[in-house]
């Protein structure tokens, strides 16, 4: 009776992170189904740049492309490696953009190990 007990109360303490694995697998697969659908990659250099798919761009282009990737339910990946004002300015107005189209995000800072998919 006593393994009994013990083993119920070990179910109820670990069924609620049970199922947040389950929650967790689940984002991961839908994160994953998006970005098979497409990605778009955004990269804001130190000099307040933006590239898009790795190509110098203007912020209309980059709001064009945002529109299609929603349309195909895609995400977005952003990645901005300096701290410095003029990248900053430029990376808020592409945060703004993939706000304005409500589209899921990858981001990656500095030398994060996801800083080599925009290279």
């Amino acid at each position: 009776m006593k393994r009994m007990t013990y083993f119920l109360i070990m179910l109820v303490v670990l069924q609620p992170s049970c199922g947040k694995s389950r929650e967790d697998a689940e984002q991961a697969r839908n994160l994953a189904q998006m970005e098979a659908n497409g990605i778009v990659k955004i990269k804001v250099d130190e000099r307040g740049d933006i590239f898009l798919n790795n190509k110098l761009a203007s912020l209309d282009a980059v709001s064009q492309e945002l529109a299609r990737i929603k349309g195909i339910n895609g995400v977005a990946w952003y990645y901005r490696g300096s701290p410095n004002s003029a990248a900053e300015a430029s990376g808020m107005l592409i945060v703004e953009k993939i706000a304005e189209y409500k589209l899921p995000v990858k981001v990656c800072f500095g030398d994060e190990p996801c800083k080599k998919d925009f290279e």
